[in-house]
């Protein structure tokens, strides 16, 4: 009988984030990391942060210290656009997302995401 001692592959590592609006600091201090197969819940009560953090790590808002990373890969100073490319996208709740008889197609684009290919011209 052999026993696994293999350690989980991480694949978010959030160290020491910092977020603010203007001049009020919103998170402060926040380090997690998520396994692969991990569910991870973010719970806490209204004005607590968690949208705030969820903004940050879809790089919706810029984080003012701290890193995230994602497969070991730095992603904090991306752009939204370039972190999809990553399995990462921000949802808002409640702000009217239309969902058409293409939800399937637009959640598979999310789950296996391709990177644009780039026309130059040519």
């Amino acid at each position: 009988m052999s026993i696994n001692t293999k350690a989980p592959k991480v694949v978010l590592k959030i160290d020491n984030l910092e977020s603010y609006y203007g001049p009020i600091q919103a998170i402060r201090g926040v380090s997690l990391k998520v396994n692969e197969g991990q569910i991870v819940t973010v719970l806490g009560a209204n004005g607590a942060g968690k949208t705030t953090l969820l903004k940050t790590i879809s790089g919706v808002m810029d984080p003012e210290k701290g890193t995230i990373k994602m497969d070991g890969i730095d992603i904090h100073s991306l752009e939204p656009d370039a972190i999809v490319h990553h399995g990462i996208v921000h949802v808002p709740e409640g702000r009217e997302i239309s969902i058409d008889d293409r939800w399937r197609e637009h959640c598979d684009g999310c789950l296996h995401p391709q990177r644009p290919q780039l026309d130059h011209g040519r």
